[in-house]
């Protein structure tokens, strides 16, 4: 989500979290921002704590994140309540996106995909890697 608001040249001021069970129970929550944000790490934190907020154990068939109430990345009002290091995260963010466009999406990933045999999760869901319902019409 982050990335692809980088790519588009904007940040968000809400973040939305959804959850459907396996029974069709769909449930969502979201939280409106102190101020407008395109960093991985802010947006990741934020849908943890909405998804803790509203999962109860239940086995899930679909997750979603979304970023809405979009402005232009051109001027950002900071408040007092913004943390110190926020311009050093959109640094490592930028730098983060140019290697993977670059060397590849798999040239730079979280410590904790490295040897566990899972995929990183990098946004959306390629159709190479998983069978979607539309290849199967």
């Amino acid at each position: 989500v982050s990335k692809r608001l980088r790519q588009g040249d904007v940040k968000c001021n809400v973040v939305t979290v959804s959850l459907t069970s396996s029974e069709f129970i769909y449930w969502t929550h979201q939280r409106k921002l102190l101020s407008p944000t395109d960093n991985t790490y802010e947006i990741y934190h934020i849908a943890k704590q909405l998804f803790d907020e509203m999962w109860d154990g239940v086995p899930i068939r679909k997750f979603n994140v979304r970023a809405s109430d979009v402005v232009d990345n051109f001027v950002t009002q900071l408040t007092l309540f913004d943390k110190k290091n926020k311009f050093k995260m959109e640094k490592i963010d930028k730098a983060i996106d140019s290697i993977r466009e670059k060397y590849g999406d798999y040239s730079i990933m979280r410590g904790v995909f490295v040897h566990s045999g899972l995929k990183p999760m990098l946004g959306g869901m390629g159709a190479e890697e998983y069978p979607v319902m539309s290849s199967i019409l």
